[in-house]
C-alpha cells in the first residue's frame, strides 16, 4: 500500500536545485514559521547530586556536578532537521502560506505504507541519526521490523495538542525522549488545519546542506498553481526530463 504526502513550494532557485538533485531540505527549528518549535527546557530540580554523580561516572564526564547542572540539550536539537509534508491537495490556505499564493507548485512524494507508520524510500542517510532518539536502532527495528533501514525514513504524524514547552533532563531517558518528540512532533491547535507529517531526524555529524536524498521514484506528482507562468511549468519539466525522473503525474490546479 502507498500513500502521497504533499509539499507546497514556491518558484524559487532552491526549488530547482531540489528537482534537479531529488533531496529533502531538512530545516533548522529557526527556519519554521512557529517560534514554539525546537525549544525544550531542561532543569535538575528533582534531581540528586548523587545521581548526577553516577551518571557522569557511568558517561565518563569529566565535569563538575555545577556544571552538569547547566548542560542543555541545544547542541542536539540545533542539529535536528525537519522537512514538513501534508495530506492535503489543493488547500487554498496552503497555496497562499507555502504555494506561492498559486505561482507555485504541489510536490506529491510516495511512501511506503507499513503496519506501524509510512517510510520513504531515500538514497542514503549515513549523516543523519534514525528516529529522534538515541535508541534509534532499536525502536527502528521494533515499530518497522519489515523495513530496511539502510534506505528508508520514517515520516510521522504531527500531534496538536501542545500546551508548554517540554521540560527534561539528561537522567531521565524516557523524559528526554519524550520531550524531544513534543518539541519536534506537536504544535497547537492553531496549526492543526495543516494535517502536517514531517520526517524529523537529528545529524550524526556536522551536515551544513542539511540535505537527504531520495530515491527518484518517490516523486510520483506535480500540481502547477493556476497562475504560474508557461514557461516555468516548461522549465520545471525540462529539469525532471533531464534529471531522468519517471513515471511524473503533471496536473493544473
Amino acid at each position: 500500500m502507498k500513500r502521497i504526502f504533499y509539499k507546497y513550494k514556491k518558484i524559487d532557485e532552491y526549488l530547482y536545485d531540489m528537482l534537479t538533485n531529488h533531496y529533502f531540505y531538512l530545516a533548522h527549528h529557526h527556519q519554521l514559521n512557529d517560534d514554539m518549535e525546537g525549544k525544550i527546557y531542561t532543569t535538575f530540580k528533582n534531581v540528586s547530586d548523587e545521581e548526577i554523580i553516577k551518571y557522569m561516572e557511568e558517561k565518563r564526564f569529566c565535569i563538575s556536578v555545577e556544571k552538569f547542572r547547566k548542560l542543555r540539550l541545544d547542541e542536539y536539537i540545533d542539529k535536528t532537521g525537519i522537512c514538513s509534508f501534508t495530506v492535503l491537495k489543493n488547500d487554498e490556505l496552503m497555496w497562499k502560506n507555502y504555494g506561492g499564493n498559486h505561482l507555485g507548485v504541489i510536490l506529491g512524494y510516495e511512501a511506503d505504507c507499513f503496519d506501524n507508520g509510512f517510510l520513504f524510500r531515500v538514497e542514503s542517510h549515513e549523516d543523519w541519526d534514525g528516529i529522534m532518539n538515541r535508541d534509534k536502532q532499536v525502536e527502528y527495528r521494533t515499530r518497522f521490523p519489515d523495513a530496511p533501514r539502510e534506505d528508508h525514513v520514517p515520516i510521522l504524524e504531527v500531534k496538536y495538542d501542545k500546551t508548554g514547552i517540554p521540560i527534561t533532563n539528561f537522567i531521565d531517558k524516557d523524559l528526554e525522549k519524550e520531550a524531544i518528540k513534543k518539541a519536534f512532533l506537536t504544535k497547537t491547535r492553531d496549526w492543526s488545519h495543516e494535517k502536517e507529517y514531517r520526517i524529523v531526524l537529528p545529524a550524526n555529524k556536522e551536515n551544513p546542506n542539511r540535505k537527504l536524498y531520495y530515491q527518484k521514484n518517490v516523486l510520483k506528482e506535480i500540481i502547477f498553481g493556476n497562475k504560474i507562468p508557461l514557461d516555468e511549468i516548461k522549465k520545471i519539466k525540462k529539469i525532471l526530463d533531464v534529471s531522468e525522473y519517471s513515471e511524473i503525474k503533471y496536473n493544473m490546479e
